[in-house]
């Protein structure tokens, strides 16, 4: 959206966060393939629909998601993710030495 491309999504709430339909992009069926194609031609037969939406979406995306904000909370985000990935992965191998560990004892090894 930010570089000018035209949007065609599927009906999820998520998206419809972000595209009106028929003023910023299309909203298709993504379960039919008809209408995704005829969202597919409309956006083709329609040029002031796709260069009135990339406009409208340049200035979304410069007031909703500011690149340098939004680059630094995803930052933030995968750095949260990792460390809990790497204090996940400890825990999981003591768990399993000590599963080991108590396997063997059961065995009488």
């Amino acid at each position: 959206m930010a570089c000018g491309c035209f949007p065609i999504v599927g009906d999820v709430s998520s998206l419809r966060e972000w595209i009106a339909n028929g003023e910023n992009g299309l909203i298709c069926d993504e379960t039919d393939p008809r209408s995704l194609a005829s969202c597919v031609i409309r956006a083709l037969r329609d040029p002031n629909l796709r260069v009135e939406a990339a406009e409208i979406n340049r200035d979304l995306i410069r007031t909703r998601a500011e690149y340098a904000t939004v680059m630094l909370e995803a930052e933030s985000l995968y750095d949260e993710v990792a460390a809990r990935q790497t204090a996940g992965s400890r825990e999981r191998s003591k768990f399993a030495a000590e599963s080991v560990l108590t396997n063997s004892e059961v065995r009488g090894e």
